[in-house]
């Protein structure tokens, strides 16, 4: 999009989200509003810049915003599948964490 490659990383086929995309996500939840975009900012990566520059809120909103306008439920839907998956595969973790230290 507009000159610039974005992608995400995949590990077998699936969608791989690192510990830090995942807190990411979960603070732009806690925050409200229209967060789904933005999530989606966080899994797809600009190829051009480095791991600090991504994850920047300016950054963050601004391909939240380029995205809005260009990316499909087509495109958009087995990512927010997946994300959504993991998710809650995360927070199950926690809880099972949780029980275990009780």
């Amino acid at each position: 999009m507009n000159g610039r490659e974005y992608t995400c990383e995949l590990e077998d086929g699936k969608l791989y989200l690192s510990a830090q995309d995942i807190a990411k996500i979960e603070n732009l939840a806690r925050k409200g509003g229209a967060w789904g975009n933005k999530a989606f900012a966080v899994v797809y990566k600009d190829t051009q810049l480095t791991k600090t520059e991504h994850y920047t809120d300016a950054h963050i909103d601004h391909k939240a915003n380029l995205f809005g306008d260009f990316v499909t439920a087509n495109i958009a839907s087995p990512v927010i599948f997946d994300l959504s998956k993991q998710y809650v595969e995360h927070v199950q973790m926690l809880i099972d964490a949780a029980d275990k230290t009780v």
